[in-house]
This record gives structure tokens, sequence and C-alpha cells, in this order.
């Protein structure tokens, strides 16, 4: 084999283990939860629809983005549901990218902090929905695919604003991280392609 053969040779093996590096996986729950009403109140989980009276539920929910180096390859939130108003099968529940920085101790319908409205009563949320996703049974996870948002946070870390939890017609509820000591917090998976460490050597 010719030098200039070898070389190519080197090069392309190179380029195939460096392409077939193992995609890394990590995991965050929420830093702060809070639903808002239209009637003016909050909770302290994750709540979405309408009760009896016809109020309607928005959850939001924040994370902190952990810090990584390389391409993000999927994303996606997990919710616990725990219970819901009434008995009722699959409600398509989404996920929308929040526009605007809220905080969680003065939120409300109105207002995404002290002093301070949201553009529409109800949150800022840019559409259509990250994702969708039909919820049942009690007691059960749910993923809904978030790699959108995610990949627009790495892109723009001011814009991180979280999520907001909204759509089902019927009141649901889902945990925050104060419920059950936090055993069934939101949580954020990441899987994420690390740069490779490869050096190419030619001689």
């Amino acid at each position: 084999m010719t030098r200039n053969a070898r070389r190519f040779v080197i090069i392309a093996l190179a380029a195939l283990f460096a392409g077939a590096a193992a995609a890394e996986v990590l995991s965050v729950t929420s830093t702060a939860d809070v639903t808002i009403a239209a009637n003016g109140t909050t909770r302290t989980d994750v709540t979405v629809g309408n009760d009896y009276g016809g109020v309607e539920y928005r959850g939001l929910i924040q994370f902190s983005l952990p810090a990584f180096a390389g391409e993000v390859v999927s994303a996606s939130l997990r919710l616990c549901k725990r219970e819901e108003a009434a008995i009722y099968n699959y409600i398509n529940i989404g996920v929308y990218r929040v526009t605007r920085a809220w905080d969680p101790n003065t939120v409300s319908w109105t207002q995404a902090e002290s002093g301070v409205n949201w553009t529409g009563a109800g949150g800022d949320v840019a559409s259509p929905a990250v994702d969708s996703v039909y919820v049942g049974a009690d007691n059960t996870w749910y993923t809904w695919d978030v790699t959108a948002a995610v990949r627009h946070w790495r892109q723009h870390p001011a814009e991180n604003y979280g999520l907001q939890v909204k759509d089902g017609w019927r009141w649901i509820f889902f945990d925050g991280n104060d419920y059950r000591g936090g055993a069934y917090s939101p949580a954020l998976t990441i899987e994420y392609s690390p740069p490779s460490g490869t050096v190419i050597v030619v001689r």
C-alpha cells in the first residue's frame, strides 16, 4: 500500500470512529413549577384544564439547563399524572415554550412577575405546541418531545424561560417538585452527542 493510500485509510477510519461516538444522557428536575388559574389563584403543582366551574388552569415549569459540550440529539419532558377531577380517558395535553421571563413567587394569570404583565393573559408562549400527548391513567409518567425547545435554549441561553403545559379540557393534576417528597418531580432528559476527541496523525 502506498503512503497516500495509507493516509486515506487512516483519515477514513478516524472519521468513521468519530462519527460513531456514543451519545450521552443527562437528566435534571425542575427548579420551579407553579400553576396559574384564570380566577387569579395559583397552585404549587402542575395543573391543567378546566375545573367544574369552568376556570382554566395552566402549568409553568422552569429548568436550569446543565452545561455540556456537543449537539442535542433529543430532549424530553416527563411528568407524572397524579390524578384528575373525574374519570376521562386520554385527554390531549400540549407543551409550549414560554417566551417571557416569569417569577415563580409572584406569577399569576395576568402577570409574569410583580408589576410586569404577560402580553396575553395566561402566559406568553411560542405557537404551535412543542409537542402534545394524550394522557390517561393516574400515577403514570408521560413524555413529551421538547427537542426543539432545548435546541432553542442552547442557541439562545437568555431565552430559557421554561415550558407551559395546557390545553386539557378537564382538570388534570401532575406532580410538582413540592409533592410526594419530590420523588415525581417534572424531569428534563437530554441526549447529546459529545464532540470527538479523535486526533489524526499522518506520517
